[in-house]
């Protein structure tokens, strides 16, 4: 993996893009258990300062890599949808 220092101007850009503290809390967004002005604000505010597309799809991606790492299951596949999920809702399809 390259170091940081070694990456050209523009995706250094989008790494520090990714750190950013945007008081954007997607499990909040996905539950709807903020109001969406609360936390869209400064996300909407870093979007018209400059943010690029290429800067927005990393930061989903690094939250995805964040949340796929909080249980850590690597053999253990679907194994935390299958036994943890309420079978009521799994039925419900």
């Amino acid at each position: 993996l390259p170091s940081y220092a070694g990456l050209p101007a523009d995706e250094r850009k989008s790494v520090l893009f990714t750190q950013g503290k945007m008081n954007f809390n997607h499990g909040w967004f996905v539950q709807a258990e903020a109001p969406p002005g609360g936390m869209l604000t400064t996300l909407k505010d870093v979007l018209t300062a400059g943010a690029t597309a290429a800067d927005l799809g990393l930061y989903f991606l690094h939250w995805f890599t964040d949340l796929s790492g909080a249980e850590p299951t690597p053999l253990g596949g679907a194994e935390k949808f299958v036994l943890k999920f309420p079978h009521a809702v799994l039925t419900s399809f």
